[in-house]
This record gives C-alpha cells, sequence and structure tokens, in this order.
C-alpha cells in the first residue's frame, strides 16, 4: 500500500471533464489500475455498486504498450490481477440494463500505456438482489442471491 494516502490523488481537471462527458471516469480508472500495476500491489479486490446489476470479473495485464503507433508489446507482468465486484441495489423500480450494457471481456479500452483484459466474469444477475463476499488470503468467493435469498450465481477467484 502506499505509504502516504495522497499519493493517488486525482487529477481535478480529469474529474470536471469527467463531470461534463469527457471520460473522467476513464482517466480515474486508469489512474487506479497504473498505480497498482507500478507498484506492484497484490490481492487487490475493488467493491461497487449502483448499477442495478451484480456481476464480478478479473482484470489482467495483456502486454505494455512500448509504443503506441508501432503497437509494440512488452510481456505484462503476470501477477497482476484484480477482481472486481459489483454489487446491486435491493430495489429499483424502473427497468434493469441488460448484460450487453457491460464490457465482460476484452481489452479494457484506456488511454494508459498499459493493457488490461476483463476475463472470467460471473453470470450477471440483474433483478432484485444482493451479493455475499467471502475472502481470504488465497481466493475471494462471490455469491448472488435473489432478494428473498434463492441462491442465482457463485464464482471463486484466486487472489
Amino acid at each position: 500500500p502506499p505509504e502516504h494516502p495522497d499519493e493517488l490523488a486525482h487529477d481535478h481537471r480529469a474529474h470536471e471533464e469527467g463531470l461534463a462527458g469527457g471520460g473522467g471516469g476513464l482517466d480515474h480508472r486508469d489512474e487506479l489500475l497504473n498505480f497498482i500495476y507500478d507498484r506492484k500491489i497484490r490481492r487487490v479486490v475493488t467493491l461497487a455498486g449502483d448499477v442495478h446489476c451484480s456481476m464480478a470479473a478479473e482484470l489482467r495485464a495483456s502486454g505494455i504498450d512500448t509504443n503506441r503507433d508501432a503497437g509494440r508489446l512488452r510481456e505484462p507482468d503476470p501477477d497482476f490481477r484484480v477482481i472486481s465486484i459489483v454489487s446491486s441495489p435491493f430495489y429499483w423500480p424502473y427497468p434493469h440494463p441488460r448484460r450487453k450494457k457491460f464490457q465482460l471481456d476484452g481489452r479494457l479500452t484506456s488511454r494508459s500505456p498499459y493493457g488490461f483484459d476483463v476475463r472470467n466474469p460471473s453470470e450477471v444477475v440483474c433483478n432484485e438482489n444482493f451479493t455475499r463476499v467471502r475472502a481470504t488470503r488465497e481466493e475471494v468467493t462471490v455469491e448472488i442471491y435473489g432478494r428473498k435469498g434463492q441462491h442465482y450465481s457463485s464464482k471463486t477467484y484466486a487472489l
């Protein structure tokens, strides 16, 4: 972990651009993933919500673009792994998003010189549900349940 929390300070211009629709969210995700990659931080799990679906996937490094114009890649760090978990809120009275709204495989759109691939996605559950996460130092298990407790899916990821 960083010695000083402000090492991960964000660029306010990127935030303002994001609020105006200019992609600040992408810049912030890139900044966070680059920070994790550069410092070789291991056993990273992100928890998010409020997209009214539950799912999980892992991000792996796919290559470092040493010359974007020529498309030359350096070997990626084989130990880089980030587990991303999204949990739905219980209730949403409006139409739920569909699975196709989410990127569940392939290289992430990014401005980063690093390539990050989405791999090993769980099922995407887009109805009233909740997620239970069980973690050890070696693995994390993501279980998705319906609002009334019915089990929809489970997926275990190595850390």
